[in-house]
């Protein structure tokens, strides 16, 4: 019968004198493999929410503290300033690549301003598909987030909304009704065309069947001429 019991480090004994052709080396060597890739996802989301933590800081530190709460169109103002946070810097960065040095050799492209190039893209898409913030709308939210230590356990409290480009916004709103004015185009045109005749194949053909000939009478029976007889 198969082990299907999952061995971690402490159930394995004498893990430093395997030999590596042994049952044991294979046991040892998958379990390594699934703390690995435990501790890789555990990274990953801490970072996700080490993302999320910094973000909601920003905001917190952005907005007013003589305000309550602040309107939807405040907030987008606050979201452009968000995303244009690293403009000093990669100014900085990119006059230093076009600077030329001695011997005309112009400086090479530092990694820093790659990474916040590539930053500054996936936040601009984010905001054209809708950008997560706290919703600083809401007082009582506003003032839970103002109470929160920045703890990522207590962060789940503070309300997020998503907010979409105003701008990429009002260019989908005027495709739908440029759409909308080509469909009722089309339906038009469409009403005043004649209609087309009806294929052969459609055409009901009726046929008139003429009605069946009456039988001829039948001849009279002798007992029905003798009872005539009989009465006269």
């Amino acid at each position: 019968m198969p082990n299907n019991k999952r061995h971690t480090l402490k159930t394995i004994k004498n893990r430093d004198n395997v030999h590596p052709s042994s049952r044991k080396a294979g046991q040892l060597m998958r379990v390594l493999h699934r703390k690995n890739k435990i501790d890789q996802l555990k990274a990953k989301k801490a970072g996700l929410l080490e993302h999320v933590v910094e973000r909601i800081l920003w905001f917190r530190y952005a907005l007013d503290e003589s305000l309550p709460c602040t309107t939807k169109l405040e907030l987008h103002d606050l979201i452009e300033l968000h995303l244009a946070r690293h403009d000093e810097e990669l100014a900085q960065l990119r006059s230093l690549h076009h600077t030329q040095q001695g011997g005309g050799v112009i400086r090479p492209k530092a990694a820093r301003e790659d990474l916040l190039e590539a930053l500054v893209i996936k936040e601009r898409n984010e905001y054209t598909a809708g950008f997560e913030v706290p919703d600083l709308t809401n007082p009582k939210n506003v003032k839970i987030m103002r109470e929160w230590d920045g703890d990522t356990n207590g962060m789940s409290r503070v309300k997020m909304i998503r907010l979409v480009d105003p701008k990429n916004l009002a260019s989908i709103v005027a495709g739908a009704s440029k759409s909308n004015m080509e469909g009722i185009a089309r339906s038009e045109n469409n009403s005043r065309a004649p209609s087309p005749a009806p294929p052969a194949d459609n055409v009901e053909v009726l046929v008139e069947v003429p009605a069946p000939a009456s039988a001829p009478a039948e001849p009279e029976t002798k007992e029905a001429a003798v009872t005539e007889s009989s009465q006269e």
